[in-house]
């Protein structure tokens, strides 16, 4: 198996977006992501910590920009884990 990551920034400058090739789902803790309803959760996930929750699932867009300047947005299911 491969593993291959990637970071890159967002345009908000706030927060660095982690492009890993074997997580099974995206996650995001800003609320601002989200492009439609955020359907609420209450569920534990693994792999983070004990405490850790998911609080909602929706569509994400996310307009990234490479370490070659080449600009372009991700859309996809994200889980909202504040």
């Amino acid at each position: 198996m491969t593993y291959n990551s990637s970071a890159f920034w967002s345009n908000r400058n706030e927060i660095s977006i982690l492009i890993d090739s074997v997580a099974p789902q995206s996650i995001t803790p800003i609320p601002l992501d989200f492009i439609r309803y955020i359907t609420p959760m209450k569920a534990p996930i693994q792999g983070l910590s004990a405490t850790t929750k998911i609080k909602g699932i929706g569509t994400v867009r996310w307009f990234i920009c490479d370490s070659k300047g080449t600009s372009t947005s991700i859309e996809t299911t994200a889980y909202l884990i504040p």
